[in-house]
């Protein structure tokens, strides 16, 4: 049973969606064993109080939970955009974030950023000194159907790596531009982006489409990746790698440099020791200082030629921190799963630096 004390100031509409949210709540609890009675909150001063405090009792055990609720379930690179929200909740109970729906990975992070949760599917996660509520319900049908896998075929790659580049916090493109380029059909886009959906990655709202989670999307993306990305040409070169990933960006406009001198000349780590080059046109060794080797062991100028021409659209340059011209870098996605194919524990942390760039950048 649960008990509703509302002031007579709240908005009625307010006052009704959060009724039944939290009755829904209440009728989760009581299948876990738990009763619950809830205070209304409000404004008061200037200071927004909780939309309820929720009073919990399970195992004789007393629980405060001061609730937020929201109609839209927040992204996970938003998290820490709550956290002065969850300061001010933590005042008048555990901090508790209601929302529409919550998935396994974004329920591990609300309660590694302090958060109590629970949604209108019936999953919670409520925590409190000596109570711990935990539910979460059996797939339905639809989900069991779900895509378990990234879309692959044609045009999926370089729209993957296309939406992991866009900026974040906005909506993504129109599927149109998306379309346009990404070089894809319409028709083909829009595929792409249900079935990421599907996944929980991307969201649409009204006519726009939303990408949800940029760090699962990534990971899944970079892990599935076929690794090397193409056939590999070994060459050798007395000279650093960074000379000569300068040489070929001077050789020819058809060439990008990932690992290791594309990321380092993003996020400094250690002096490159391997060039990954990525070109649609031959290269004369001669022109760059380098000679054929024997085989990948004996080699640290690594030439492919990709069939996914999406490696080569990032359309990002940087240089040398001792100047020189602008050396185009393979999309950083590329550049993650090179770094992790040639392996090392310091390519591993490198990887993570570029990793987070790629989340963080803007």
């Amino acid at each position: 049973m649960v008990r509703m004390a509302i002031s007579a100031r709240a908005n009625i509409s307010t006052v009704l969606i959060l009724g039944i949210v939290i009755i829904s709540l209440v009728h989760h609890l009581g299948q876990l064993g738990a009763t619950a009675d809830m205070l209304r909150g409000g404004s008061a001063g200037g200071v927004a109080k909780p939309d309820a405090v929720l009073l919990l009792r399970a195992n004789d055990v007393d629980g405060r939970f001061a609730t937020e609720c929201r109609d839209r379930t927040p992204y996970p690179n938003e998290l820490k955009q709550l956290d002065t929200r969850r300061e001010i909740l933590s005042k008048y109970g555990e901090p508790l974030l209601i929302v529409p729906f919550v998935s396994k990975s974004l329920g591990e992070r609300l309660r590694t950023a302090g958060w109590s949760w629970a949604d209108s599917e019936g999953n919670l996660d409520l925590r409190s000194p000596g109570l711990v509520l935990r539910q979460r319900v059996s797939v339905t049908r639809t989900k069991l159907k779900r895509a378990t896998q990234l879309p692959g075929g044609a045009g999926s790659s370089a729209a993957i790596r296309r939406l992991i580049r866009s900026p974040r916090n906005t909506p993504l493109a129109t599927v149109t531009n998306l379309a346009a380029q990404v070089g894809v059909s319409q028709p083909r886009m829009s595929q792409i982006l249900t079935s990421l959906s599907d996944l929980d990655l991307t969201v649409k709202k009204g006519r726009e489409w939303f990408l949800t989670d940029r760090e699962a999307l990534l990971d899944q993306f970079v892990d599935g990746l076929d690794q090397p990305a193409a056939p590999t040409r070994y060459l050798y070169s007395l000279d650093p790698v960074s000379a000569v990933a300068e040489r070929s960006a001077l050789l020819t406009d058809t060439v990008v440099v990932s690992a290791d001198v594309g990321p380092d000349l993003i996020a400094p780590w250690r002096q490159p020791s391997v060039v990954v080059l990525y070109s649609h046109d031959w290269i004369d060794p001669d022109r760059i200082g380098a000679v054929e080797a024997e085989g990948r062991d004996s080699s640290n100028v690594f030439v492919r030629q990709p069939s996914d021409n999406a490696v080569m659209a990032s359309g990002a340059t940087a240089r040398l921190r001792n100047g020189g011209p602008a050396i185009p870098l393979a999309d950083p996605t590329q550049m993650l799963a090179d770094l992790i194919e040639l392996g090392g524990s310091d390519r591993q942390e490198a990887a993570e630096v570029l990793r987070t760039w790629i989340l963080e950048r803007p």
